[in-house]
């Protein structure tokens, strides 16, 4: 991937990425709300980054690969892991040294991960629902697996 290729790619909209992203995902809106710290304070993920950063510029790579998402490689690209790493190596200028693993399926904007919005997530948690209702054994022992 190349540094111009960051215009494709938007960030998981969870947790603290949806504060400071503050409704514009994409990485180049939320590199620019990073590095100019333009969002409430959160000095937990400001020091996160930094960290990786550091680490990035120390050791010359970023361990792991960032997961993406996508329609196709011509639709913009969501990462589901892998947010922090990739803001932290777009910040540093070496975004092309990174390794990408991307899923794509042309159903993809049915997914709540690839473009969340109220009629994704109802119908995640239909599907979610309606798995819970059939097999509700093989759910809660898969559940308690996981847990355990």
């Amino acid at each position: 991937m190349k540094t111009a290729d960051i215009a494709q790619i938007r960030v998981f909209p969870r947790a603290h990425w949806r504060r400071i992203a503050r409704g514009h995902f994409e990485a180049t809106e939320v590199l620019e709300r990073v590095r100019t710290r333009a969002h409430a304070a959160d000095e937990p993920f400001h020091t996160k980054i930094s960290q990786l950063r550091q680490r990035f510029v120390e050791n010359g790579d970023i361990p792991g690969s960032i997961l993406l998402i996508g329609l196709n490689e011509a639709e913009p690209l969501t990462i589901l892991d892998g947010n922090h790493r990739f803001i932290a190596a777009a910040l540093e200028g070496q975004v092309d040294r990174l390794r990408f693993v991307c899923g794509f399926s042309p159903n993809m904007t049915a997914c709540c991960w690839y473009r969340t919005n109220i009629f994704t997530l109802a119908r995640y948690a239909r599907n979610l629902l309606r798995h819970l209702i059939d097999h509700p054994e093989a759910e809660l022992n898969r559940l308690f697996e996981i847990s355990g």
